[in-house]
Order: C-alpha cells, then sequence, then structure tokens
C-alpha cells in the first residue's frame, strides 16, 4: 500500500516538473519582463531621504489631569476627567499626540509652504500627505520621543524634523498647561487691579486730607481700622484663590473644598466683628460722636488699609504661583539633533527587483497550470 503511494506520488511529481518544462519560456519571460520592468521604475522613482530628531522630555511634579489637558489643547478635542479612559503610559506619548495634531501640522505646513510642495488644494490634504512622511514614536524602555521625517530633499526633512522639536517647544511654553501657570495667569491680573484700586484710594485719601485739613487719626481708631481691613482683604484673597483653582479643579477637589471652608470660617468671623458696630458703619469705629469729616476721612482710611492688605496677600500669593510654575515647567531636551542625510531611505531598489521577480515568477507557474487545466477540460 505504501509502495503504491509513494509510486503515485513520484508519478504526480513527474507530471508537475514536465508541465513546468513545456511551458518554461511562458514563466521565464513573464519573471523576465516583470523583473526588468520593476528595475526601470525603480530608477524612475525619485529617492527620499530620511532624517530624525530624537528628544527626552521631562515634567516636574506632572499629573495626569495636567497632562491630558495639554494634549486637549493641542489636538482640539475634549477629555472627561471624571472617568478613566484617559490614562497615559508616560508624558513622550502626550507630547506625540500634540505633534500629530492639526495646531503643529498647520504651522508646519506654513513654514515651509507645504501645500506647494505637495501640490495639495486643501489643507486637511496637506496635513495628510505630511503625516504620511511622518514617523513619531516612543520608546517604551527608554522614554525617548523620535520624529522622524522622509522628503525628497534630504536639507527640507531635517529642518521639518527640527521644526516638529521647535514647535512643540513653543506651543508648550504658550499653553497653561499647569496648575501653577493658571493660577498665575490669573492672580498676575487680580494683583494689577488690585494695585490699581491702592493706587486710586491712596489719591483719595490725600485729596481729602488737602481738602478739610484731617491729617491723622488715633491710635485706636487705627488699630481697629487695620484689623477690620485686615480680615476682609483675607476674604477678598481667598475668593481671589478659589476663583484661581476653578480654572483647573472640579468643585469636589479636596482643596477646593478646604479652600470653601476657610472662607466660611472668615465670614462668620467678619460677621462676629461687625455685630460688635451695633449698627455703626464701621465695625469697632462708632462715629456717632465724631464730626463728619472724621468719620468720612475714616473710610477712605479703612479703603487704603483693606487694599494694602489685599494687595500684600495676592502679592505672596503670585510670587507662590512664580515659583512653582518653574518647577513644573515642561523641558524638552534635544538628544539628537537631525541633520541632511547622505543617503537615501528609499526606493530599495534590489529589494523591489527581487521581491517583483519572485512574484512574478509565482505568477508564471500559476498560468501555466491553468492552462494546463484549460486544455484537459477540453478534451475532457
Amino acid at each position: 500500500m505504501e509502495e503504491t503511494r509513494s509510486g503515485q506520488d513520484e508519478f504526480a511529481l513527474i507530471d508537475y516538473l514536465d508541465v513546468l518544462f513545456r511551458h518554461r519560456r511562458l514563466i521565464i519571460g513573464i519573471t523576465l519582463a516583470c523583473g526588468l520592468a520593476a528595475a526601470a521604475v525603480s530608477f524612475i522613482i525619485p529617492p527620499k531621504y530620511k532624517a530624525e530628531s530624537r528628544v527626552f522630555i521631562t515634567m516636574h511634579n506632572n499629573n495626569a489631569m495636567d497632562l491630558g489637558m495639554l494634549a486637549a489643547s493641542a489636538s482640539g478635542k475634549s477629555l472627561d476627567f471624571g472617568s478613566n479612559i484617559f490614562s497615559p503610559k508616560s508624558s513622550s506619548e502626550l507630547y506625540a499626540g500634540m505633534l500629530q495634531g492639526n495646531t503643529i501640522a498647520d504651522r508646519i505646513i506654513d513654514r515651509f509652504n507645504l501645500l506647494e510642495v505637495f501640490d495639495d488644494k486643501y489643507r486637511v490634504d496637506a496635513r495628510r500627505d505630511l503625516m504620511k512622511e511622518a514617523d513619531i514614536s516612543v520608546d517604551k524602555k527608554s522614554d525617548i520621543l523620535s520624529i522622524a521625517i522622509v522628503d525628497k530633499s534630504p536639507k527640507r526633512a531635517a529642518d521639518i524634523a527640527n521644526a516638529f522639536v521647535e514647535e512643540l517647544d513653543g506651543l508648550t511654553r504658550n499653553l497653561a498647561v499647569t496648575e501653577a501657570a493658571k493660577r498665575k495667569l490669573y492672580l498676575e491680573e487680580q494683583l494689577e487691579k488690585t494695585r490699581t484700586d491702592l493706587r486710586n484710594t491712596e489719591e483719595d485719601v490725600k485729596e481729602f486730607q488737602e481738602k478739610t485739613g484731617a491729617l491723622s487719626i488715633d491710635e485706636q481708631a487705627k488699630a481697629a481700622i487695620e484689623g477690620v481691613a485686615a480680615l476682609r482683604a483675607a476674604i477678598a484673597a481667598k475668593e481671589v484663590q478659589l476663583r484661581a483653582m476653578e480654572t483647573y479643579a472640579t468643585q469636589q477637589n479636596p482643596e477646593f473644598q478646604m479652600a470653601l471652608e476657610e472662607l466660611a470660617g472668615m465670614r462668620v468671623e467678619l460677621a462676629k466683628v461687625e455685630a460688635k458696630g451695633s449698627g455703626d458703619p464701621d465695625p469697632l469705629m462708632p462715629t456717632g460722636n465724631m464730626p463728619g469729616v472724621g468719620t468720612e476721612y475714616l473710610r477712605r482710611a479703612r479703603e487704603v488699609k483693606f487694599n494694602e492688605a489685599l494687595y500684600s496677600l495676592l502679592r505672596g500669593q503670585y510670587e507662590a504661583a512664580k515659583l512653582d510654575e518653574v518647577r513644573d515647567a515642561v523641558v524638552i531636551q534635544v538628544i539628537d539633533r537631525a541633520s541632511p542625510p547622505d543617503k537615501k531611505h528609499s526606493p530599495k531598489r534590489l529589494l523591489i527587483v527581487l521581491l517583483t521577480t519572485a512574484s512574478a515568477g509565482l505568477i508564471g507557474v500559476f498560468t501555466a497550470f491553468f492552462k494546463e487545466h484549460l486544455a484537459a477540460s477540453r478534451q475532457s
């Protein structure tokens, strides 16, 4: 039985070889024709060059929410911070996503006039063509971000790869990516407003003194003014802090809740102080027996002390935010700057010819057997 099966296999193999021999000219012709065509085409295809930049990104005290906000801002997408669907493995992966966003792509397109280079009419097509020639990846072990660009011009390939790094650095500097940066921007506005209010109230008191001759107040009234002004300023500063926190945190944030409790406590304390005033215009300063000029002067002096205390508190918060911003800054360290390559990246002519020739040979073999099958069908 085994001898019979072996004889059949040997007979089948001889038949296959016979088919190939009889159709050898067809097989060789198809193989040579396709091989020569592939060689000709590979020499017609213009060469392309690949340039690569490698960077390492560090961010002190970074957290998932800050980085998520950055990536969302750059890509034009919104993120749901209440869910866990956005859990980045590394900061480099987030910045790799930013590099593939429209913001940086549009800047690169305008910078190198890629609409004309790619011969595209619409910007969306230019973005697509740019991303086809870009390979942005992150090494899982070293967390190094690589930006590789393939282009017909070796110099332009290097320039675009370096431009991606420059645009990423510029984008991270312009975006308020950290809690400290957001807090500093808001406090800077409030500080300038308080500085203006303080200057106006000081001028107001000065003009009032010149008109009425009111030059000074006693120590008891001064202490009362400073105490109430300090408490009011602390409340105002805490309100500013809460409004600043709302730019980067939700109301369920533990720090936000703690600040709310502190604000409520200070308001209770101010209410107690005001209750001691027994309906007088200013707490701790009964003015029923004071001349009208003295009462008005005290009111104006109170506003000066309030703005002084508020300015001092806001100044402290602003300086703390500036220090935090420096500590939390994103640092993009360039490990390898792209340089114009001297060796082409593609096309790989030998590989194209070999693969095409091998594929053509298989097609020739299949064609030979198909013709044999058709001939056998006609005979039967």
